[in-house]
């Protein structure tokens, strides 16, 4: 008896999680602008029932354009529940195409950007679940004119991962991220990845110019000594890392001007204060 309540409860727990899978595509022949991929709802089975979603999304228009997206989604149910999500997108066409917002205290919906004319979109859930949910995928186009008019659900992080160049504001990238724009961050971290920090510069035999030199290459050059010209730079840009490493190299070369200075100025001190003494004991000696 007991074996059978046993395999009655873990029956239970199998479908009260259990896994289900959908799958959709939709057409595009004249519409273009936002539809709807996906509904989600909890039916009215209390708060108690969270809901796991993992979603694919393909979209593809012609002149080989489109985007690739993955998305996770966690619904609650409830006033006071409005469920979390977030998702990355790859592709030849990328922007903010994927929503997800919360129609009522039970219903979600998915939704997806289609940028032209003639194109498709095909989807694929896989859905955890802790109690029965209607999950409605629509099998022909559902225009949707503005999906912010619904509540937002919260993203919690949003990662692309991508092979080859990432490019933002610009279609042609030259290297792994190309911004054509300005970059506001708080903290930048570059590797040297071969690079040589310029404490040689304090190394014995480093080959410290003389001033006279820094300034015969200065008025002949127009720039510092193993600094880009201001035209090369205009040119070809600058290379923060490799300018930081020159820069530091000039300060570092600056504190050794500096200290070569002050122990100059001690010289000259200390011989004025040799002659000062010499005069005083001149003086005393003709008043005498």
């Amino acid at each position: 008896m007991k074996r059978y309540i046993y395999l009655f409860f873990m029956g239970v727990c199998l479908i009260a999680n259990s896994q289900d899978h959908y799958s959709t595509k939709i057409s595009f022949s004249t519409n273009t602008g936002w539809c709807k991929l996906a509904t989600f709802d909890l039916e009215g089975n209390g708060i108690h029932n969270s809901v796991i979603v993992n979603a694919k999304i393909n979209y593809v228009r012609t002149n080989e354009r489109g985007y690739s997206a993955t998305a996770q989604l966690i619904l609650r149910e409830g006033a006071s529940q409005v469920g979390a999500w977030n998702y990355s997108i790859t592709g030849t066409e990328i922007g903010d195409y994927i929503k997800f917002k919360k129609i009522n205290d039970t219903t979600y919906e998915l939704f997806g950007m289609s940028t032209n004319r003639y194109g498709h979109i095909s989807v694929e859930l896989s859905v955890t679940k802790e109690a029965p949910l209607i999950v409605d995928l629509p099998t022909s186009l559902v225009h949707v004119a503005d999906p912010d008019i619904y509540q937002d659900v919260p993203e919690y992080g949003k990662t692309s991962f991508v092979e080859g160049n990432v490019g933002i504001g610009t279609t042609n990238p030259d290297s792994k991220l190309t911004v054509k724009g300005n970059i506001h961050a708080q903290e930048v971290k570059l590797d040297l990845n071969g690079s040589v920090a310029p404490d040689y510069v304090f190394k014995e035999g480093y080959d410290l110019k003389i001033l006279e030199e820094v300034e015969d290459h200065i008025q002949k050059e127009g720039h510092l000594p193993n600094i880009p010209s201001a035209k090369k730079m205009e040119e070809e840009g600058i290379d923060l890392k490799a300018m930081n490493l020159k820069l530091l190299e000039k300060v570092e070369e600056l504190t050794l001007y500096a200290i070569q200075q002050e122990k100059r100025v001690d010289t000259l001190e200390s011989k004025n204060r040799e002659l000062t003494d010499a005069v005083s004991k001149l003086m005393e000696t003709h008043e005498k």
